[in-house]
């Protein structure tokens, strides 16, 4: 590179949303793999959760079947989280980021900071009691569910 022409740095998407995405993962095929597959093209960076389904789970496979550089790939976990899951994500060659805090709310703000936008759809209300059914209830939804 020359003088003032400096390679820009790869934007960081920070994937997330429901930890059930339903019969063969259609929710994360359906809402995420497009965004997902735009990033990738585009050269971005990806950072996770460490959760062993959802969203989280169906974005690393995806990522890693793509194929990714695993090494474009961070998931972020707690210590406990590390000491459940840490060595099976290293054996896959993503980086691995543990954080200070303890908590998954800690987890989701390191996420954040280390991310420059996010890929996230969240179910509104129709498509929640259509999903859970009979389990679904006005008074227990996700306080961050949209209105349908």
């Amino acid at each position: 590179m020359t003088g003032d022409h400096m390679a820009a740095q790869p934007r960081v998407a920070f994937i997330s949303g429901p930890t059930d995405t339903g019969p063969g993962e259609s929710y994360f095929h359906t809402h995420y793999v497009p965004q997902i597959q735009r990033a990738v093209i585009e050269g971005d960076n990806f950072v996770l959760g460490p959760l062993h389904s959802g969203v989280d789970a169906d974005a690393l496979r995806y990522l890693l079947a793509y194929p990714v550089t695993p090494s474009r790939i961070q998931i972020f976990m707690t210590p406990t989280e590390d000491s459940i899951r840490g060595a099976e994500l290293r054996a896959l060659g993503v980086q691995v980021q543990v954080i200070e805090g303890r908590t998954s709310q800690e987890r989701d703000a390191a996420l954040t900071r280390a991310s420059t936008y996010d890929i996230l759809r969240v179910r509104t209300r129709d498509e929640s009691q259509a999903f859970y059914g009979r389990l679904w209830s006005e008074t227990k939804r996700c306080a961050s569910c949209l209105t349908g």
